[in-house]
């Protein structure tokens, strides 16, 4: 691939969302890249302290700052 002229357009931001663990009760950020696919059509995200699989239903976009 070759790119013939340079765009002047930056890349959107990459979107950060926010959930909260259900079983050891941390918050904790992810991005679109953390996202584990199972092969049943299944996704979630490793919770960062406890390692247990937790599953965001509602994406909530992080803004930074305390709530």
């Amino acid at each position: 691939m070759k790119i013939i002229k340079k765009g002047t357009k930056t890349p959107p931001d990459k979107r950060i969302y926010i959930t909260k663990c259900r079983t050891c009760g941390c918050e904790f950020t992810y991005m679109e890249e953390d996202i584990k696919y199972c092969s049943t059509d299944f996704s979630g995200v490793v919770c960062p302290q406890c390692n247990y699989w937790v599953h965001p239903f509602i994406k909530r976009k992080y803004k930074g700052g305390k709530k």
